[in-house]
């Protein structure tokens, strides 16, 4: 009978006043669950909204993200707001203590507040999307996510890299796929002085045209760059379809194992370093060969 009495009186016990509104520990309860489950379903229907409307529509995969997020964050502000009628708690209340908050995330968060803010400019610009491969500040991976904070990447050792979005603001970005993916690589090589320099060309042009992941349009051309020290230096420009840096750096390497071939058959030689040293002497010097002792 004792546990009948106390439950209701805790139940309707008054923990505090807001506004002249009494707030209880069951209007407190209920808020909480309201809130959580309201939450659960702000997700699944974002989620269901994501795969069957937007994930049906031509819409980019970036800004398909942040259409999400947009939704999602403006649905539980919504809940927010709600579960607060619900409590019966007037907004009004929230005047003082919201302007206190607002001081303490000027002073203590601003890290935060500009790290908010620029994700908002990455998702409106569209700098980065989601599946762009990007150089920043020495770091090299493929965009995964673009959150609210930070901006997730997968590095090409399969390691994740959480990036601050104030990063993408601040520092200069080479991304390898916002416009298109047709990249220009090259490769230099130095034949010998007195190698036929027409046949050179022609061999080099024709281990391009050989190569399957090399594009004809635009057309790859030979540059014959200079007189160098120890060799005539020839540069080989061709183009080619590259998602990520390492498909570049595998067709320069086929195209330098075709070129090597070619120019042995040919009785070209690659040329490499040398010095003809002079010695400025009185009289001649004296040359004496010794045996070694074993």
């Amino acid at each position: 009978m004792l546990e009948q009495v106390k439950i209701p009186q805790v139940w309707s016990m008054e923990l505090f006043q807001i506004d002249g509104s009494s707030v209880t520990v069951s209007q407190v309860v209920l808020g909480i669950v309201f809130f959580i489950l309201g939450y659960i379903a702000i997700r699944f229907v974002t989620a269901a909204f994501d795969r069957r409307i937007l994930g049906k529509t031509d819409m980019d995969i970036t800004f398909r993200h942040m259409v999400r997020s947009i939704s999602f964050y403006s649905l539980l502000i919504i809940l927010m707001l709600f579960t607060l009628g619900v409590l019966g708690i007037p907004l009004t209340a929230f005047t003082i203590v919201g302007g206190a908050f607002a001081i303490g995330i000027g002073f203590g968060s601003q890290n935060i507040i500009n790290n908010l803010i620029s994700g908002l400019i990455v998702m409106f610009e569209r700098p980065v999307r989601i599946n762009d491969f990007i150089e920043i500040d020495g770091l090299t991976g493929r965009v995964e996510k673009i959150g609210p904070r930070a901006t997730v990447i997968s590095s090409m050792g399969n390691t994740w890299i959480v990036i601050p979005n104030s990063f993408f603001l601040e520092k200069m970005i080479r991304n390898w796929t916002l416009s298109d993916e047709i990249i220009r690589t090259s490769v230099t090589v130095g034949v010998a002085y007195g190698s036929d320099t027409k046949k050179t060309q022609e061999i080099l042009m024709e281990q391009a045209q050989k190569n399957d992941k090399v594009l004809s349009h635009p057309e790859p051309f030979v540059l014959f760059q200079d007189f160098g020290d120890n060799s005539l230096d020839f540069e080989l420009f061709v183009w080619v379809r590259a998602l990520t840096p390492i498909d570049c750096r595998q067709v320069e390497s086929q195209l330098r194992f075709a070129i090597d071939s070619a120019f042995r058959k040919a009785d070209i030689c690659i040329a490499f370093p040398q010095r003809d040293v002079h010695l400025d002497t009185v009289s001649p010097l004296k040359v004496q060969m010794l045996k070694s002792e074993d």
